[in-house]
C-alpha cells in the first residue's frame, strides 16, 4: 500500500488497496476528511502532516502525509 500527497493535483492519494474509506486526520487527532474513494481532495487543508487511514473489510491502513 502506498499512501501519499499529489502536488499537482491537491489529492492525498491512496494505492495499492481498494480502500472502502479513507479518513484524514490532523496532526491533533481530529479528523478533517472522510471519503469512499480513493483520492482525497486536500485542496482546503492547510500546511502540515496529517494521519491517513484507509480501511478494507476489517484491515485498517495507516500513512503520514505531508500537504505542502
Amino acid at each position: 500500500i502506498k499512501i501519499y500527497f499529489n502536488k499537482n493535483t491537491k489529492q492525498i492519494v491512496v494505492e495499492g488497496i481498494d480502500a472502502e474509506q479513507v479518513d484524514v486526520f490532523s496532526a491533533n487527532g481530529a479528523i478533517v476528511n472522510s471519503t469512499s474513494e480513493e483520492a482525497v481532495n486536500a485542496s482546503g487543508l492547510t500546511n502540515g502532516l496529517y494521519i491517513v487511514k484507509a480501511k478494507k473489510g476489517n484491515d485498517n491502513y495507516f500513512g503520514k502525509v505531508m500537504v505542502e
